[in-house]
């Protein structure tokens, strides 16, 4: 039961951390449009 328990929690946490680390990849490269949008060329 505890070992079943803790291996849910292992699947999903790692699912967690899968879709955080991906939201904050979408976030830094639509920062990174957003800077080279608005940077004024020279």
């Amino acid at each position: 039961m505890t070992k079943r328990l803790l291996s849910l929690l292992g699947i999903s946490g790692v699912m967690i951390a899968a879709v955080i680390v991906h939201r904050h990849r979408e976030l830094a490269h639509e920062a990174e449009l957003w800077r080279a949008a608005t940077d004024p060329i020279d």
